[in-house]
């Protein structure tokens, strides 16, 4: 059984890398199984992540920092139930 996939990933006003980075998943010949999303910019990116599949999206209300956002992003890939959780950020 190959084992599953979840992205826990982090994102700050950059939505022109956001979206490479969100293309660059989706390519890979093993789908993830999700990809957790936390945005603490001042811009949301909503509209990015939406144009992209399995993406659960979380916007926070105040910047987090790379180790917040990926504390927050990490307990939602946790909850996916994937059995590997691949962590990135969109630089």
């Amino acid at each position: 059984m190959t084992p599953s996939v979840a992205v826990a990933a982090v994102t700050f006003d950059r939505p022109r890398e956001l979206a490479v980075l969100l293309d660059a998943i989706n390519s890979q010949t093993a789908a993830v199984r999700s990809i957790c999303l936390v945005d603490s910019g001042t811009v949301p990116s909503k509209d990015v992540a939406d144009r992209h599949a399995n993406v659960d999206y979380v916007r926070s209300q105040a910047n987090l920092g790379g180790a917040g956002g990926f504390s927050l992003a990490i307990l939602k890939a946790v909850a996916s139930g994937a059995d590997w959780i691949w962590m990135m950020d969109d630089d």
